[in-house]
């Protein structure tokens, strides 16, 4: 019998379920106790991931908007920023025109090197640190930051409302979290669901981009609402994005959503 995994990841895209350490990775992993969880992220991304190649055609007629274009541009302003899950800290240079100090933090040591590599031409301050937020608490002070992003990270996280709550908690009042996630309620997802019994929400490596957890609309909102955050704008990314965002539960592949924390416990209620 052939796997799903053989059929998708093996033939044809040739991407292995856990790609072998880099060698001065495997060192340093070893000398923590192999840490298997921070372990498997860094190995991940010691090689180039392989993604399906799209018709150039649909990029020069119909260019995709990016995840983190639209995060950007619906990111208020502010002092500071704490990006979770920096990777390798594009996001952060692109909204650093926005804010004056950036702060980033990732399960994986190598992609934090990156992103210091990658922001060191910058002129404001950037904090980056490794953490494992499934384990412990951000390294901040409650009420810090102007505003929270957290792209691509709910869905691979064990503990979505430890992750919620830490997030909040690090906001200051009146601060912007934005989440970026898959979105299950996805026409396509749907019909696949129902005709296939499947859904595939990610062409990166490992089973369905070794995502854990699956989200749609409603749910995501009262997440966000218990953690005392009130929904301001649910949008999304891809081709034909300002149509998507019209009816994003429905159109968009992801979820893009901007929340701001409640200045006291009565005002926790999201928007309809």
């Amino acid at each position: 019998m052939v796997s799903r995994a053989d059929t998708i990841y093996q033939n044809p895209m040739k991407i292995p379920l856990l790609r072998p350490l880099h060698p001065a990775a495997a060192s340093q992993a070893g000398s923590v106790g192999q840490d298997f969880q921070r372990q498997f992220y860094e190995s991940g991304y010691e090689a180039p991931l392989v993604v399906p190649t799209r018709p150039r055609i649909l990029d020069a007629w119909l260019p995709s908007v990016s995840r983190l274009d639209v995060a950007v541009s619906l990111l208020p302003g502010g002092v500071r920023l704490l990006d979770v899950g920096c990777g390798d800290g594009q996001l952060l240079e692109q909204a650093a025109v926005k804010f004056k100090e950036l702060f980033g933090v990732d399960i994986a040591r190598n992609r934090v090197e990156r992103a210091n590599e990658r922001l060191k031409h910058l002129p404001q301050p950037c904090d980056l640190r490794t953490v494992k937020l499934d384990r412990e608490s951000l390294p901040f002070e409650s009420d810090f930051f102007d505003a929270v992003v957290a792209v691509a990270v709910l869905p691979f996280v064990f503990d979505v409302d430890h992750a919620l709550h830490e997030m909040t908690r690090v906001l200051k009042p009146g601060g912007a979290l934005l989440v970026q996630t898959n979105n299950l309620g996805f026409l396509r997802h749907r019909l696949s669901v129902l005709f296939r019994g499947e859904v595939r929400t990610s062409y990166f490596y490992g089973w369905d981009g070794n995502t854990l957890h699956y989200f749609s609309r409603t749910p995501l909102v009262d997440a966000l609402g218990s953690c005392g955050l009130r929904v301001q704008t649910i949008s999304t990314s891809g081709r034909l994005q300002k149509i998507r965002a019209k009816w994003p539960a429905v159109l968009g592949a992801d979820l893009i959503v901007l929340a701001k924390k409640a200045q006291r416990p009565c005002d926790s209620q999201t928007e309809p």
